[in-house]
């Protein structure tokens, strides 16, 4: 199990997010991964000052700009597995609480959507 954390740094909600990882972290018993949105130079930057480094990625330039805007306005906190997401949570603090938890191991399934006929 991992806890995810997809940013864009120039988010306000996203520096906080981080923020409260990087006081965390050494207490985490699940390793974090943080995922930016944004260009290479603002992610380096980004993981220098809430000392992310060795755990900060980046999407790819290919990345669709409808893709980056969706991801771009708050943060995606979630716990995942090697295969799904297990979890979603408003804040790192949640997530972090819910990965000691034996039922958040439990497969995430999302609510289906159905058409309207059915």
């Amino acid at each position: 199990m991992k806890l995810v954390l997809v940013v864009d740094p120039a988010c306000d909600a996203c520096i906080a997010a981080a923020r409260d990882l990087a006081s965390i972290r050494r207490e985490m018993k699940i390793p974090p991964v943080v995922i930016s949105t944004s260009t290479a130079a603002q992610t380096a930057a980004f993981g220098q000052r809430y000392g992310l480094d060795g755990i900060l990625f980046r999407v790819t330039d290919s990345t669709s700009r409808t893709i980056r805007r969706k991801l771009s306005g708050n943060p995606q906190i979630m716990l995942v597995n090697d295969h799904s997401v297990v979890r979603t949570c408003p804040t790192v603090r949640e997530c972090f609480e819910a990965a000691s938890k034996p039922e958040t191991h439990a497969v995430f399934t999302p609510p289906v959507s159905r058409p309207a006929s059915e």
